[in-house]
């Protein structure tokens, strides 16, 4: 240990940095730490090895950093990445963001609980490595239940408008966009929203916006980490099916 260490100080900034990358200021607040102690410890980990900044700039614990031993790590790695991504569609489908459709793992077919399980496991990627974006992940995952209660809300009963385009229709029809509805819809749609309050109308399309302008942040941001595992950049976090290959730092 080096000196002028305090063991027990030291342990609360290598605790929280294993927990999730973290920024600078997460890390003076959560450690307590007088700036000037945070900053030689967090000196200390990095050239030991031990922690590091991310492409982010979040510390992160040397385990999430991907640097390999051989040529051949490297490679197991990236083949995991891209199989990841390969069920990317599911961020945008029922693999993510259905969890009562996920639940139901007993109806499913062994293809679809197979790619459910990958979601899953490319989630714990975003949620340890990028907790930017996961946190875009979250805000989407939220906007994405209350519009499907708002779906609920408004389909009456015997629609045969499908719950996931009633509130996209809806919207249109505000925005004198009913030619973007199907024609044996717009009679319904119509209905629809002449039984709603007015206020009850403005909550509604200002959901829809954010779900949109949150749909094209996360898509654009996914498509950018697409892109970097294309040019050869394994995905930084972890998962159960991160292959158990020796990590430098």
């Amino acid at each position: 240990m080096a000196r002028g260490i305090d063991k027990l100080g030291i342990k609360k900034v290598i605790d929280e940095i294993r927990k999730k990358p973290l920024s600078w200021a997460d890390l003076k607040a959560s450690t307590v730490l007088p700036e000037s102690t945070l900053n030689r410890y967090l000196s200390y980990l990095e050239f030991w090895d031990l922690a590091k900044k991310n492409d982010e700039g979040y510390w992160d614990w040397y385990e999430r950093v991907r640097t390999y031993k051989t040529e051949h790590d490297y490679n197991v790695a990236l083949e995991h990445s891209k199989k990841l991504l390969s069920t990317l569609q599911g961020f945008f489908g029922v693999f993510m963001i259905n969890p009562d459709w996920a639940q139901r793992r007993d109806t499913q077919s062994s293809k679809m609980r197979d790619e459910l399980y990958l979601s899953e496991m490319l989630r714990e990627h975003l949620r340890t490595g990028y907790p930017l974006l996961f946190a875009e992940v979250v805000n989407f995952d939220k906007l994405v239940e209350l519009r499907n209660s708002i779906a609920v809300e408004l389909s009456t009963h015997g629609s045969k408008i499908e719950k996931g385009k009633v509130v996209e229709y809806v919207t249109n029809f505000r925005r004198l966009k009913a030619y973007a509805i199907p024609k044996k819809y717009r009679k319904e749609v119509e209905k629809i929203v002449a039984s709603i309050l007015p206020k009850r109308l403005g909550f509604i399309e200002q959901t829809d916006k954010n779900y949109n302008e949150s749909l094209i942040k996360f898509s654009n941001e996914l498509r950018r980490l697409v892109f970097k595992v294309d040019q050869g950049e394994p995905l930084m976090g972890i998962c159960d099916l991160c292959p158990k290959s020796k990590v430098l730092s």
